[in-house]
């Protein structure tokens, strides 16, 4: 008697085992060819492997199971499975305030148990949907939420015993799907606490902060340590400091704390100098903009993509030759990755809404000719694209570019230009 062979942990047999159960080889091209079993990898001379699970009719799985024997079920998993997430502790442990201090190691522990909890309840979400939509059905949010937020309180009553800390519970399911989604979108951020690293915290106050910026993106690009040296004479009362663009002049009291100026040391006169926004707010102004266009703009720090439309880009161009009726544009869309070229759109003059359209619909229609899926990414240029309402609904992400020269179909005009047209004479 044939037995099931098992294929990454899958019942399954072949379609010599099928047929020596009584089935014919024209009952599985049937079945195969109107999706009721699956196929998990093919093969001749009868040894295609069939998923035995996969096998919808029932009259012929009793064949089947006589023969072989009952097929064996898939085992049940738990709805909910916890791991530590170790990437959050590390997000949580090298997590610095406003004021230069680190969390406890309790508060870490409690938002890493947080994080973890929270990444099985999205798992388990996910395997849900997927199950339910394979079955043609869809989740029923508000029965979820309520089995969701049980689950959870369950988990929080006895953090203490599986984490070593508490885990604060949510009273209703409204709040827990509030919390959740924002940690779906913002991650590890959205954890911490909001009155955490305000004002009431920090070494340097918003205003000393800004002041501090102020003195280092002069045109003489001083060191941090002249930086600080001039902000302890003026917070001393021995330097005048005043706006030149208003001409108000600085009151040195506005900068102290209970009266007295408050001691900052340069390390922390460096830090706040040296945060991501305030170096890029200031490096123009002290490298000039040049240097800034060409080594800050995010466009400089991107990756180049893996797959193939994971990211289109559309723009115009001008034919090297003029016509009889003036010059001619096309509306041109490229993929970056593999740079193929959708056939473009033509039009006499300046390109307008309808030209953008055409190019739209000249890939809508290169893409099912070719049987290929929709683009992820749509990057565009914001003054013909801004009022089209439908990009967002078809594309995952629509980018609409700050400048030119970050646009990819830019590069790749330009390449074509003086690559392949230069060589035909064009």
């Amino acid at each position: 008697m044939p037995a099931y062979a098992y294929i990454d942990g899958v019942p399954a047999l072949t379609v010599n085992d099928w047929c020596e159960s009584g089935l014919t080889l024209d009952m599985f091209k049937n079945d195969s060819k109107r999706g009721y079993l699956t196929i998990l990898r093919r093969g001749v001379r009868g040894e295609t492997v069939i998923d035995a699970r996969s096998i919808r009719r029932a009259d012929r799985l009793r064949v089947i199971e006589r023969v072989m024997g009952r097929v064996p079920r898939e085992e049940h998993r738990a709805l909910y499975t916890v791991d530590t997430d170790r990437e959050a502790e590390a997000f949580f442990a090298a997590y610095e305030k406003a004021d230069g201090g680190r969390l406890s190691e309790e508060t870490v522990r409690q938002l890493t148990a947080k994080a973890s909890i929270f990444n099985a309840l999205g798992d388990g979400l996910r395997r849900q949907t997927e199950r339910r939509a394979a079955s043609g059905s869809k989740l029923r949010k508000g029965a979820y939420w309520q089995t969701m937020l049980q689950w959870h309180t369950e988990e929080c009553r006895r953090s203490a015993e599986t984490y070593g800390v508490a885990v604060p519970e949510y009273t209703n399911a409204r709040s827990l799907e509030r919390a959740f989604r924002a940690y779906m979108a913002e991650g590890y951020a959205s954890l911490l606490p909001r009155n955490m690293g305000n004002d009431a915290a920090r070494k340097v106050s918003r205003r000393a902060e800004n002041l501090i910026v102020a003195l280092w993106r002069t045109n003489d690009k001083p060191f941090a340590a002249r930086v600080h040296e001039l902000y302890m004479e003026f917070a001393a009362g021995d330097t005048e400091l005043f706006d030149r663009a208003t001409g108000e002049v600085f009151r040195p009291e506005d900068y102290r704390y209970k009266g007295r100026p408050q001691e900052v040391s340069c390390s922390t006169i460096r830090r706040y100098l040296k945060n991501v926004l305030n170096e890029t707010a200031v490096y123009a102004d002290r490298n000039g903009q040049f240097d800034y266009a060409n080594s800050q703009r995010p466009k400089h720090v991107r990756h180049n993509g893996r797959f193939a439309l994971s990211k289109i880009s559309m723009d115009d161009a001008v034919l090297s030759r003029k016509s009889t009726r003036g010059w001619v544009a096309k509306y041109l869309c490229v993929d970056v990755v593999s740079g193929y070229w959708f056939r473009p759109a033509y039009t006499v003059g300046t390109p307008t809404l309808d030209t953008v359209m055409e190019a739209f619909r000249n890939v809508f229609c290169e893409l099912t000719e070719l049987g290929l899926p929709m683009p992820a990414e749509l990057e565009v240029e914001h003054h013909l694209m801004q009022n089209i309402e439908w990009l967002p609904e078809a594309f995952q992400f629509v980018r609409f570019c700050s400048s030119p020269t970050e646009k990819r179909a830019e590069h790749n005009i330009r390449s074509l230009k003086w690559g392949t047209s230069k060589k035909q004479g064009h």
